[in-house]
C-alpha cells in the first residue's frame, strides 16, 4: 500500500513558524512594547530572537515561552488583553501534629 504525504505539519515546525510570526509582529510594535518596559532589556531580547530567526536557528522551548510572554507584553502595551507570565510557586507541604 502506497503511503500518502504528511499534509499536516508537527508540532515542532508549526511553533518554529508561529515564532517567526510572533518577532514580526513584536519587531514592528516595538513602541507598545517600549511602554511597558523602561529598561530596554525586552527590546533588546526580542531584536536578539528576531536576529536568531532571520539566521534560520530554531528556538529552543524555553526560548519559545520568552518569545510568547514578549508577544503578551507587547499586546498589554497595546492596550489589548494580555496573559500574565506564570510562576509556580512553591509548594507547601501539609504539617501534621
Amino acid at each position: 500500500m502506497r503511503e500518502r504525504p504528511d499534509r499536516f505539519s508537527s508540532n515542532a515546525a508549526q511553533a518554529q513558524r508561529t515564532a517567526r510570526h510572533l518577532s514580526d509582529f513584536i519587531q514592528t510594535n516595538l513602541h507598545h512594547l517600549r511602554k511597558v518596559d523602561r529598561t530596554g532589556k525586552l527590546e533588546k531580547d526580542a531584536a536578539s530572537f528576531h536576529a536568531r530567526l532571520q539566521r534560520g536557528e530554531e528556538l529552543t522551548g524555553n526560548q519559545l515561552s520568552y518569545l510568547e510572554a514578549l508577544y503578551e507584553k507587547t499586546m498589554a502595551g497595546a492596550g489589548f488583553p494580555s496573559v500574565d507570565t506564570h510562576h509556580d510557586k512553591r509548594p507547601r507541604s501539609l504539617k501534621f501534629g
